[in-house]
């Protein structure tokens, strides 16, 4: 399981708790986190082409998806770009 957007990492802590492989992904680490975030900022090339790679690996079985983004800022479905790119990979 991949969580992207994972912000304080609640679903990746549940799915380890109940012995599920996972990783959260997110741009920032929060303090109050409950468990490890990967740090990756999908503003960069670099982390949209390893969130792509991750993403297409035979081994993933499940990726949760947000339907908004808070940020709301971008197309006309209420998603930011980074959001949009996400959708699109997945």
């Amino acid at each position: 399981m991949i969580e992207v957007f994972a912000g304080g990492a609640v679903l990746t802590s549940v799915a380890k708790h109940f012995g599920l492989g996972g990783i959260a992904i997110d741009k920032t680490k929060k303090p109050n986190a409950r468990c490890s975030i990967f740090q990756l900022d999908l503003l960069k090339s670099e982390g949209r082409e390893l969130l792509e790679d991750w993403l297409q690996s035979p081994l993933l079985l499940w990726v949760p998806s947000a339907r908004y983004c808070k940020q709301g800022s971008g197309d006309t479905q209420g998603r930011c770009s980074i959001c949009t790119f996400a959708f699109e990979i997945m």
